[in-house]
């Protein structure tokens, strides 16, 4: 080998021993990794130390806060649904104990009508008062009379208050009894001559309201037609009941 290569081999041997080149990690326990580098200048080889633990602290830190910060997140959501869900639920126990407050009102009053006594002279029903005309009068004259007395021509409303009245013209012997049902004003519009309503409870005998003569507009309940309704002139002279 010519002597100037040999030289130049050496050369290139001693200059490497003494580099900058860090020594690897014998030791068995070492936790860091040894990277390599290029300085800035390009001019050397480097090397840097990495921490693995440090960087398993780190990830590790950072899950936990993206499980905590996810977990919270919904936490919070499920907490305001079920908020949300109270208030809605609240809200109708507050409506349900309104309605239970009103109609607990409402039976209250209805129970200090019914212990509530008549005026002599009338009978009671339910929560109501009548009272039974001792003579007989057209249907100007019942309508004024009741009037007269705070009341009104019986409105019947349903089946027991009819029934009722039926008791009542077979325990008086009445054959004829005047209620406040009329279709003066348009032939075959039945209403109450208490408040205007339209009729809605009946009870008329077979056939009826017939119009006979065009001339029946004013009901009553009839002891022929087995107590049930019947239309009859209102000029007719009958006995009447009045209610308040």
């Amino acid at each position: 080998m010519d002597a100037r290569k040999v030289y130049i081999v050496l050369f290139v041997v001693h200059i490497m021993g003494h580099s900058n080149l860090a020594k690897p990690c014998s030791d068995s326990g070492c936790r860091s990794v040894k990277m390599p580098l290029v300085s800035d200048n390009l001019k050397a080889p480097l090397l840097a130390e990495l921490d693995v633990s440090m960087i398993n602290q780190q990830l590790k830190e950072y899950i936990d806060d993206s499980i905590n910060v996810t977990f919270i997140d919904r936490f919070h959501d499920v907490v305001e649904e079920k908020q949300e869900s109270l208030k809605s639920k609240v809200s109708e126990i507050y409506k349900r104990l309104a309605s239970m407050s009103v109609w607990n009102g409402k039976l209250s009053k209805q129970f200090l009508e019914m212990s509530r006594p008549c005026e002599k002279g009338w009978i009671k029903f339910g929560i109501h008062c009548y009272y039974i005309g001792p003579d007989t009068k057209t249907w100007d004259d019942s309508v004024t009379d009741c009037q007269r007395k705070g009341s009104y021509l019986v409105k019947v409303e349903d089946a027991s208050e009819n029934l009722w009245l039926q008791t009542v013209m077979i325990a008086n012997n009445i054959d004829i009894l005047r209620i406040g049902a009329h279709d003066i004003h348009h032939e075959g519009t039945w209403r109450w001559i208490s408040d205007n309503s339209a009729v809605g409870y009946t009870n008329w005998g077979g056939g009826q309201p017939d119009d006979a003569g065009a001339n029946e507009d004013c009901a009553e309940l009839w002891k022929a037609a087995s107590y049930r309704w019947n239309d009859r002139p209102c000029s007719y002279l009958m006995r009447y009941i009045c209610e308040k």
